[in-house]
C-alpha cells in the first residue's frame, strides 16, 4: 500500500471508526470485577460492571494490548458480496480510545488483501517487541514487529508437496494464536474432518494435536493448565449445539451454563476467580448470526457456579480481552517447548505429527 493511499485509508477508518463519548448500549450492569474489551461486527465494545459501551464503531476481530497500544483486526469488503476483501491490523492510544472524548486516529500497521471474507486476521497476541497474527486466508502464523508491522516470520504448519500454504479458510482455517515467552500456541479447524488441530511452536519444533470436534477456537495457558473454547460443540456448526470452554481436555466447568439457546463461543477471560465467556448467536442451520440473533456473555464464578447467561444488544463476539492486555490473572511463562507439548498431551493425547520449525517457514 502506496504511502499516499495509506494515509487516505487511516483518514477513512478514522471517520468510520469515531464513535462520540462512547454509545452506551447496555446500561443493565453486571457485578463483574473486570473490564473487557469485547471485538465484533458492532464495533469494539467496553463490558464492565457498569455496562456496555461501544469505543469504535468499525468491526473487529482480533485484538492485543501492550501498554497503551491497542490493536485491532479490521475487514473491509472492495468489492460487493464480499468478492475482493483487505483485512489490516491496525494500532491505536488505548487511553483515547477509553477517554471517548474525540477522534481516534487509527494507523495501519499491517495491510493483506485475502480471498475471502472468512479469510481475515482472526487474532492477535502481543509479546516483546512482536505480534503474531492468526492469518486465516494464507493459514499461517505471522510474526511483526508492533512499531512499523515489520514482517519477521512467517509460519505454515500446513504444506502442499513444494512446501507452500495450504490455502482457504475451509482447508484448515488457523483462527487463534497466544503467546508465552518463546513459545506459541495456536489453533485451527479441519472441517473436512468434523475435528480440529491444537498446536505449539518455538523456533525448534512445532507439533500439532487432535480435538474431537470442529470448532476449537480460543486457546489460552494459566498456572500450568490449558484453556480452549469449543465454538460449537459435539456435531460442529449444523448441529448447533452449543459451545463451551475445555481445560486440560475436559469440559470447565464441569457444568456449562445451559442457555435457552445454543450460543457459538468464542472469547474467554478471567479476573481474581470470575469467568467471562462471549456467546454469540447461532441459526437454526449452523450459520454464525450476524445481525438477526443477539449474543451475550456467560460468567461464573472461582467454585464453577454460573452466575449469569445474559443477552446483550449484539450478534457476535469475535475475541474477548481484559483492559490491561491479559486474558486471566496469572499468565504463564512456559521455559520450553517440550513443557508446553507436554501439557498439550496430556489434554489431548498423542501428536498427530511434529516437525521442525525451519521447514514451515517461508
Amino acid at each position: 500500500m502506496g504511502r499516499v493511499r495509506r494515509k487516505i485509508t487511516e483518514a477513512i477508518i478514522s471517520a468510520q471508526a469515531w464513535c462520540p463519548s462512547g454509545k452506551k448500549l447496555w446500561d443493565q450492569g453486571l457485578p463483574l470485577k473486570g473490564e473487557y474489551l469485547l471485538t465484533g461486527v458492532d464495533g469494539l465494545l467496553l463490558l464492565n460492571s457498569k455496562g456496555l459501551r461501544r469505543l469504535l464503531r468499525l468491526n473487529c476481530f482480533g485484538i492485543a494490548v501492550s501498554g497503551d497500544d491497542l490493536f485491532v483486526s479490521h475487514t473491509v469488503s472492495l468489492l460487493p458480496r464480499k468478492m475482493l476483501n483487505c483485512s489490516m491490523v491496525l494500532s491505536m492510544s488505548l487511553a483515547k480510545v477509553l477517554a471517548g472524548d474525540g477522534v481516534v486516529r487509527p494507523k495501519i500497521l499491517w495491510g493483506h488483501m485475502e480471498s475471502s471474507f472468512n479469510g481475515r486476521i482472526h487474532q492477535i497476541a502481543a509479546e516483546g517487541d512482536c505480534l503474531w497474527l492468526a492469518n486465516t486466508d494464507e493459514n499461517t502464523l505471522i510474526r511483526i514487529r508492533k512499531d512499523d508491522g515489520a514482517l519477521m516470520q512467517t509460519v505454515a504448519p500446513f504444506a502442499d508437496e513444494f512446501g507452500l500454504p495450504l490455502r482457504g479458510a475451509r482447508v484448515h482455517h488457523i483462527n487463534s494464536v497466544s503467546c508465552y515467552g518463546g513459545v506459541v500456541f495456536f489453533t485451527a479447524f479441519y472441517p473436512f474432518s468434523g475435528k480440529s488441530l491444537v498446536g505449539v511452536f518455538d523456533n525448534e519444533s512445532l507439533a500439532c494435536f487432535e480435538y474431537p470436534n470442529e470448532g476449537a477456537h480460543d486457546i489460552h495457558v494459566s498456572e500450568g493448565r490449558v484453556y480452549v473454547s469449543d465454538s460449537f460443540g459435539p456435531g460442529g456448526p449444523r448441529a448447533a449445539t452449543g459451545g463451551f470452554v475445555v481445560r486440560d481436555g475436559a469440559v470447565f466447568p464441569s457444568s456449562p451454563p445451559v442457555a435457552d439457546k445454543p450460543y457459538m463461543v468464542r472469547g474467554f477471560v478471567e479476573t481474581k476467580g470470575e469467568f467471562v465467556v462471549g456467546l454469540s448467536g447461532l441459526i437454526t442451520n449452523g450459520k454464525i448470526g450476524v445481525s438477526h440473533q443477539r449474543g451475550g456473555v456467560a460468567v461464573w464464578d472461582a467454585h464453577g457456579d454460573c452466575t449469569q447467561v445474559v443477552d446483550m444488544p449484539f450478534s457476535q463476539c469475535n475475541d474477548l480481552i481484559r483492559t490491561d492486555g491479559l486474558h486471566f490473572e496469572t499468565k504463564s511463562s512456559l521455559e520450553s517447548f517440550d513443557d508446553a507439548a507436554t501439557m498439550l498431551e496430556k489434554a489431548f493425547g498423542s501428536a498427530l505429527f511434529v516437525k521442525k520449525t525451519q521447514d514451515c517457514e517461508f
